[in-house]
């Protein structure tokens, strides 16, 4: 699997995220999560946004995380630190 990001000015974004079909169902997304949400607190990001296809398995995967759909678009949206939203 893997995931492509970025950082700036506070802001993070989940621009990629993928899974081989051989190896999905395994928890290897969440982990790829995970440890980017970790890396992002690292260099002090306090939003981390993303986009996701309504109807996709990406959209419970950052809802199971802690991702919230935002009210603009289909744009998902964490507020750090992970665990704590407003």
């Amino acid at each position: 699997g893997g995931l492509e990001l970025t950082a700036d000015n506070g802001v993070g974004f989940i621009r990629h995220i993928g899974v081989l079909p051989k190896y999905r169902g395994r928890g290897v997304a969440l982990s790829l999560l995970h440890e980017a949400v970790l890396l992002m607190e690292d260099v002090k990001v306090v939003r981390i946004a993303t986009r996701a296809f309504a109807g996709t398995p990406a959209v419970r995967l950052f809802e199971r995380y802690g991702f919230q759909a935002s009210h603009i678009s289909e744009d998902y949206v964490q507020k750090m630190p992970p665990f704590l939203m407003d």
